[in-house]
């Protein structure tokens, strides 16, 4: 893929400023090849009346170590995105593709993280996070020791042997993030993570999860409703139309990490998205 961009100004009127309008990123077919690839995808559902068209000819690429989030109005095909690239179903015409390999099923090559934690409320944190790893044939201490380390690193070594009832939905969420890292994937895939928080835990849910994916790099494609969260995230912010979901713009954010959410060059980014959301 090669890029085109295009700038121009707009006034910021909540600020009183004329600021720069961020740059808008359109897709220029070319011959390139990143970690992900999605080649004129469409999914279909079974409908009442007919099959219903979640996705059209969906085309993205997404490189190595690359954070891109996508946004877009419910029913837009999100989580359809997601569901294709864990390899839960298959798509109903176009490829996708993880490392120049088509995605058939789900695997260890990919972590998934949903809204809800999905947690195995039998399963202290540590067992759950181990629990990949115990798929995988790993022994027991050498399990056990990972998944503590991982804990820590998440900020939940003293909880280890409490259960998903008896942890905050910031803390779940931190367990559930520890347990897709276990399997080491290189590609991270979440679908509204943090949708259900309150915004103090979701902004500190937000900075571990920079600060997590700085130090480990993966490629992450991160779903949300939020276009602030996305501007806080991304290097990319994908926006797709309403159903049938296409792309309708992709945005470049060029800011340097960490951002300063109250900065006037982080707000200018809300409103050309949020038109690319309406229109």
């Amino acid at each position: 893929m090669r890029l085109r961009r295009s700038r121009s100004c707009h006034p910021c009127l909540s600020l009183g400023l004329l600021l720069v309008e961020p740059e808008q990123v359109t897709l220029v077919p070319a011959g390139s090849s990143g970690l992900i690839q999605l080649r004129g995808v469409s999914h279909e559902f079974p409908g009442r009346q007919g099959n219903v068209s979640a996705i059209e000819r969906v085309s993205l690429e997404i490189d190595t170590g690359e954070f891109v989030c996508v946004v877009g109005r419910s029913g837009c095909g999100k989580t359809t995105l997601v569901n294709l690239l864990a390899g839960f179903f298959r798509p109903s015409r176009g490829e996708v593709l993880i490392n120049g390999s088509q995605v058939k099923a789900p695997g260890l090559d990919r972590g998934v993280v949903f809204q809800q934690s999905a947690l195995f409320p039998w399963l202290t944190a540590r067992d759950n996070v181990a629990f990949g790893s115990r798929m995988r044939g790993m022994r027991k201490r050498e399990r056990t020791r990972l998944a503590m380390d991982l804990l820590a690193r998440v900020g939940l070594e003293e909880a280890h042997d409490r259960y998903p009832r008896q942890l905050s939905g910031g803390m779940q969420q931190r367990v559930a993030i520890a347990r897709a890292l276990a399997t080491d994937p290189s590609v991270l895939l979440m679908d509204e993570p943090f949708g259900s928080l309150d915004e103090l835990t979701r902004t500190e849910m937000q900075d571990l999860l920079l600060s997590l994916w700085i130090n480990t790099p993966k490629t992450v494609l991160f779903v949300t409703h939020s276009i602030l969260e996305a501007v806080t995230l991304a290097d990319r912010v994908i926006v797709m139309s309403q159903r049938p979901g296409r792309i309708a713009a992709e945005f470049r954010i060029d800011l340097p990490r960490p951002r300063d959410r109250s900065a006037a060059e982080f707000i200018s980014y809300y409103g050309p998205i949020h038109r690319a959301i309406e229109s």
